[in-house]
């Protein structure tokens, strides 16, 4: 087990939590869920920087805080702050646990600052895989990302299976690996049973933040044990 002081999931989660406390300030209201970037095939064509979070905070009245964002540039912007944006305390509050449990468990087995890029980019993977499946349902949340690190981690511990086999990793690099791969599946099934029959729940979202996941762990390289 590497030495790990977690900052990436410390960060994600204060992230989360503070635009949670903004929404909480609005009583978590779907138009402001929607202007910030939830998830929806009827999402605004254009709109400024100014009006997402922090920005939003403050009176910004020139510079690229007021210029208009469109196009694709928009749609990553709105799919990376969907994964940020809850629907109420409740959701943030499950979400966030399973976070600080997973971000720990990964960032104590994998390279340092990876956490952060792996969030991102499978969460926004979700959200756009949400908006083009259910598009008229406004879809938010952390666990399509949440998803993402569990698809990478179930494949970095077959990647570490198939190279101790080969004799080309060091044992405790492989059960450790191992190790959390086979928890990792344990709450990949039980958290698809609850997206498959829970009707609130975004299957597209799940799915898409899930093979996300996958695809990633891919080509990320295994840190060996020190």
């Amino acid at each position: 087990m590497h030495k790990s002081y977690h900052i990436g999931t410390f960060i994600l989660i204060i992230i989360n939590v503070g635009f949670g406390l903004m929404l909480m300030a609005h009583n978590f209201d779907l138009f402001y869920l929607w202007t910030w970037g939830a998830s929806s095939a009827n999402h605004p064509a254009i709109q400024s920087l100014s009006i997402f979070p922090p920005f939003c905070l403050g009176n910004f009245s020139s510079g690229i805080m007021i210029k208009a964002i469109s196009g694709t540039t928009l749609l990553i912007i709105r799919s990376i702050y969907a994964s940020f944006l809850h629907f109420s305390l409740l959701h943030l509050a499950s979400n966030m646990y399973a976070l600080y449990y997973l971000g720990y468990m990964f960032e104590d087995l994998n390279y340092p600052g990876l956490l952060i890029p792996v969030y991102l980019i499978t969460g926004s993977i979700s959200m756009l895989s949400a908006g083009y499946y259910n598009p008229n349902t406004l879809t938010a949340g952390a666990s399509g990302a949440i998803f993402g690190i569990m698809g990478v981690m179930i494949i970095m511990a077959i990647k570490a299976r198939i190279l101790l086999h080969f004799d080309k990793l060091d044992n405790q690099t492989a059960m450790q690996l191992s190790d959390a791969g086979s928890s990792t599946w344990i709450a990949v099934i039980q958290n698809l049973i609850i997206t498959f029959t829970n009707p609130t729940i975004s299957i597209p979202g799940h799915i898409g933040g899930l093979v996300a996941g996958l695809c990633l762990g891919l080509i990320i390289p295994i840190r060996r044990a020190d």
